[in-house]
Order: C-alpha cells, then sequence, then structure tokens
C-alpha cells in the first residue's frame, strides 16, 4: 500500500475522521435548528411604537376589569376614557405634562395626590407603550388558549413588560405587565 496516495490516508484514518465529521456535522444541524425554532419564524423587537396612537382595549389592573379607549401622544401623555364599568363611563384620566387630571361630567378635577396615581394607578399603562430596544431582553413563542402567540419580554425601571403578537400587526394583540408591584393586562381590540 502506497502511504504517499489521498486515498490510503483516509483508509488509514478514516473511522475517527468519519466519526468527526460525522460529530461536527450533527453539532452544526442541532445548532442551526436551535437558531430558526427559538426566532419563531419572524424578526423580534416588534414593539416599536410612534406617538400619537388610539387603542380599545379591555384592561385589567390588580384584578379589577376596565373597558375604556386608550390615546397615548408621548411618554408622559396618556389619556383613558373607559367605557365600563358603567359606574366610570365616559369619565376620563389624564396625565398631560406629568399632571394627572379627572374629568367627570365635563368638570376637570386635577388629582393631587403628591404623584401616587401616576405612579401606582391606572397611569401605568403609559410605560406599557415606551420601552426601546435597549430594554428588550427576549423572545419566545408561547400557545395559550388555544392561541400561537410571539412574545417579546422588556424590563423597564418600572418593571417587566411582555408584548404578545398574533398577527403582523406592530400594535401587539396583548400586553401584560408588573410594574411597580401592580399586574397589568390589556386586550387590545382596535376595530
Amino acid at each position: 500500500m502506497n502511504n504517499n496516495h489521498p486515498r490510503s490516508i483516509t483508509i488509514i484514518c478514516g473511522g475517527d475522521f468519519l466519526k468527526r465529521a460525522l460529530a461536527f456535522t450533527a453539532l452544526c444541524a442541532v445548532i442551526l435548528v436551535l437558531f430558526v425554532s427559538c426566532g419563531g419564524g419572524r424578526a423580534t423587537k416588534r414593539l416599536d411604537i410612534s406617538y400619537p396612537f388610539d387603542i380599545h382595549a379591555y384592561i385589567k389592573f390588580d384584578g379589577r376589569s376596565y373597558e375604556a379607549d386608550v390615546t397615548v401622544t408621548g411618554d408622559e401623555d396618556i389619556k383613558i376614557t373607559f367605557c365600563a364599568p358603567e359606574s366610570l363611563k365616559n369619565t376620563v384620566l389624564e396625565m398631560k405634562n406629568g399632571e394627572a387630571f379627572l374629568h367627570v361630567s365635563g368638570i376637570t378635577f386635577p388629582v393631587n395626590d403628591g404623584g401616587y396615581s401616576s405612579d401606582n394607578g391606572l397611569l401605568l399603562i403609559r410605560h406599557l407603550f415606551s420601552v426601546t430596544d435597549k430594554n428588550y431582553t427576549d423572545a419566545s413563542v408561547i400557545k395559550s388558549g388555544g392561541i400561537k402567540y410571539s412574545v417579546e419580554n422588556y424590563t423597564t425601571d418600572t418593571g417587566r413588560i411582555s408584548a404578545y403578537f398574533v398577527s403582523g400587526k406592530q400594535i401587539p394583540d396583548k400586553i401584560s405587565a408588573s410594574l411597580r408591584g401592580h399586574d397589568i393586562e390589556l386586550v387590545i381590540v382596535n376595530d
């Protein structure tokens, strides 16, 4: 046998070489599958909303349920017009230029509570729409209630926010958050 012939080298070390080649190929296939499956088949960091915008949403805040039209015009400017419960219908909670107001039956009341309502109440909703790429932590695909969601997670100074997408829209179908110890969930039902 001629040891200078390339075929001879393959035959002499073929077993080890073949095992290494197969192991390397298998490792590459596993890495490729992980990268493709973790992405959910779409680009991440879709929650990039431009102001101003309006949504209609079902809101759960610390176990209480509301229905409202929400207008966000900036990081610190939000208007929540309640549709339900009936006792709050047509009441407006607003934060403008860092100040909170309550509008009831055509009368405007400034909310002078030292900032408690804006830092611990429904006005926290404004933070759900002010995340940036620097707040992005990870994404996943989950199935909940028979619906497959692409979920993007964000961490901010006020807490953790998760945006749930079903369709290719820029605005998520649902947002959940834990902000300053309060649990918030918005189901967005724009027509």
